[in-house]
């Protein structure tokens, strides 16, 4: 089996130890996550932090590659330098030579396959929710709007045209749910995985 490391690079929680050290470098409050706050990923320190430090210790403990979040940093913060931010920390961490995967972040995504620089920085992607959606105030989940998912699979066949590798990750689909998104990962040659909660269980 391949085991890959969480590295949350777009947001800083108060659990951090470091989080006192950069709480000052923080944009705002990231909606539905309690104590959580979007980072200024441009700040050189955070990135040193991620790629010297935290990537470091992930290489030594001897993980297969990055599981990287919160790129969506991007699409909260359209500009050159949240961009250019993503980008340093995501070069950065290639010097490991790990296998490294985008878990959301598709206007970040996006914007770097259409500026052909994808492949030169990470391997593939994990998208949420295409085919479930989440109720973050009741911890529910049902299925996702019929427009949300048509979305999702027009940017799911970009990043496989692209030469990415693509995973899904649905909240509670039934049973019939469960038929139609095995024959659609089957149909792209997409992994994924039905988790009965947020704790991914």
């Amino acid at each position: 089996k391949k085991i890959y490391a969480y590295l949350d690079i777009g947001s800083l929680e108060e659990y951090r130890p470091y989080f006192n050290e950069f709480k000052e470098k923080t944009l705002g409050l990231y909606e539905n996550w309690e104590d959580e706050y979007w980072m200024d990923v441009s700040d050189v320190a955070w990135q040193n932090l991620i790629v010297d430090k935290l990537g470091r210790d992930i290489v030594d403990k001897g993980f297969d590659g990055f599981f990287i979040d919160n790129c969506d940093v991007y699409y909260q913060f359209q500009d050159e330098k949240t961009f250019d931010g993503l980008c340093s920390i995501l070069n950065g961490l290639r010097k490991y030579h790990l296998d490294t995967i985008i878990n959301g972040g598709d206007t970040f995504v996006s914007k770097c396959i259409d500026g052909k620089t994808a492949k030169e920085m990470f391997d593939g992607i994990n998208q949420e929710t295409v085919f479930t959606s989440i109720d973050f105030e009741n911890r529910s989940y049902g299925l996702q709007k019929e427009a949300e998912t048509d979305y999702y699979k027009e940017y799911l066949a970009k990043v496989k045209a692209c030469g990415l590798s693509v995973y899904l990750l649905e909240y509670g689909a039934d049973a019939a749910l469960l038929k139609q998104i095995e024959a659609y990962c089957r149909k792209n040659g997409f992994v994924w995985y039905n988790a009965e909660s947020l704790e991914l269980k």
